[in-house]
């Protein structure tokens, strides 16, 4: 990750500007510590799995699968879909456990800024939940591969667009670690911090 961001200093200069170097959120306002947990500014649907546009994204550096809440799932049908039992147990930081609806069979596709020269797609398993809090929460399984950095500054999360290859060119999607967009994600993002773990 260290190379990747090395390698890619004036990508992100260029993406910044210099007129960018203030912070997204004052110094004013910057006495709380985020979470492992950051929230998707997705109002621009920077994020689309399968074709749909989740309201309430997040992306958790401490779990591992990526997860679909029961309600965007079924909005999504993929719970008609075969789900097979899973083995996962998951665990929020409050110490109560979700309970796995099941784990996909088959691969889903993740875009982010699609349409643009930012895009990058990834094919990923997932569990479903009865969570209703979230629409979506992403892990390392589709977060650590493109090297995903959270920068709590400018409140991006910067991707490889190009991993697969030579990873020389950062992209970014927009977070709102904050919940200024997106309050009740802000809320969720504290209460349901996850420790994911495989039985």
């Amino acid at each position: 990750m260290d190379l990747l961001l090395s390698k890619s200093v004036v990508d992100s200069h260029s993406l910044h500007k210099v007129s960018h170097s203030f912070p997204k959120v004052v110094p004013s306002e910057r006495t709380s510590i985020a979470t492992g947990v950051a929230i998707v500014d997705n109002t621009r649907s920077a994020i689309q799995v399968g074709g749909h546009t989740p309201r309430v994204v997040l992306l958790d550096t401490g779990a591992q699968p990526v997860i679909l809440g029961v309600q965007f799932a079924k909005k999504m049908g993929m719970l008609d879909s075969k789900l097979w039992k899973s083995m996962w147990q998951i665990r929020t930081a409050s110490g109560s456990v979700e309970e796995v609806l099941g784990e996909s069979s088959d691969l889903i596709a993740f875009k982010f800024n699609e349409g643009t020269d930012q895009e990058l797609c990834l094919q990923v398993r997932y569990l479903v939940t009865y969570v209703t809090s979230y629409d979506v929460l992403i892990g390392q399984e589709a977060l650590f591969p493109p090297g995903f950095t959270i920068d709590n500054w400018f409140e991006h999360a910067y991707y490889g667009v190009d991993w697969k290859t030579d990873g020389h060119h950062l992209r970014y999607i927009p977070l709102d670690l904050h919940g200024n967009h997106s309050p009740m994600a802000h809320h969720c993002m504290l209460k349901e911090a996850h420790t994911i773990s495989y039985i």
